[in-house]
């Protein structure tokens, strides 16, 4: 499974990277997804992903928690 790290102990995380962890998924037994990212196209990709193992033929329901940075 992907590991993503933030801050000081790795390079930045890139859109690339949360892409790469939301393709490992598909083959995990996962119920939920949440990113720790409040950029609209991190979390459109996760929604994405969500909708799409959520669907019958896939069989994998899913749900996603995500927002909005705070302020």
């Amino acid at each position: 499974m992907a590991v993503l790290h933030r801050g000081n102990e790795g390079p930045p995380v890139t859109l690339g990277d949360y892409e790469a962890a939301l393709t490992a998924l598909e083959a995990e037994d996962v119920q939920a997804v949440v990113v720790g990212s409040p950029d609209p196209a991190v979390q459109a990709m996760a929604v994405a992903h969500c909708e799409y193992m959520s669907h019958p033929k896939q069989r994998k329901e899913r749900i996603f928690f995500g927002g909005r940075a705070w302020s």
